[in-house]
């Protein structure tokens, strides 16, 4: 009875053993999954999302997927806050995935301009979890003309091939009404 015993306990360490070692060897097959972020709900041509400099619409996603059961992502805050999207099924897409398993675009205008950190707890198939984490910068800033209350200086383009610059001398703020630029180039 006591060898019965024996024999089970290292029947289920080995086939444990064994389940921990074929995991290992997918994650190293396929690689370890990290957060990457697309400009495509199909997710192509990803970049890792650590240092991206990021605007408008975005698709942030774990992968790879394999050996992944569920990943809980958080923006801003860690566990054991409780995360803004949970998802239980590949693909695994930050701000979910839709029916037809494209990612559902996060927008960047949803936030505010500067650093953010996104923080996916990862659970693998054979139950350990870790927690990915990424920092990435939101720039949704328009470029933006600075004028001053006397002159405003900038540079047309004149064609395909030069630029010309223009000038213009303005009244004060109370007299503007309409004006026009000079046809010649200044200077």
């Amino acid at each position: 009875m006591r060898l019965f015993r024996v024999s089970c306990v290292l029947h289920h360490a080995l086939r444990v053993l064994l389940a921990s070692i074929f995991l290992l060897a997918s994650v190293a097959a396929y690689g370890a999954p990290t957060l990457q972020v697309s400009n495509s709900p199909q997710r192509t041509a990803p970049i890792a999302l650590g240092g991206a400099q990021l605007n408008d619409l975005v698709y942030i996603f774990v992968a790879p997927e394999t050996g992944v059961k569920k990943v809980e992502f958080y923006l801003d805050t860690t566990p054991p806050a409780p995360p803004r999207v949970t998802e239980n099924l590949a693909p695994f897409d930050f701000n979910t995935t839709a029916a037809d398993l494209t990612a559902n675009a996060f927008d960047t205008n949803s936030i505010a301009d500067g650093q953010h950190s996104v923080y996916a707890r990862t659970t693998y198939s054979d139950g350990t979890s870790e927690i990915l984490s990424a920092t990435f910068t939101v720039n949704n800033s328009a470029p933006a003309f600075v004028f001053s209350q006397t002159n405003m200086d900038f540079v047309a383009e004149a064609g395909v091939t030069h630029k010309v610059p223009r000038s213009a001398s303005l009244p004060p703020p109370a007299a503007v009404r309409a004006f026009q630029f000079p046809t010649t180039p200044a200077g």
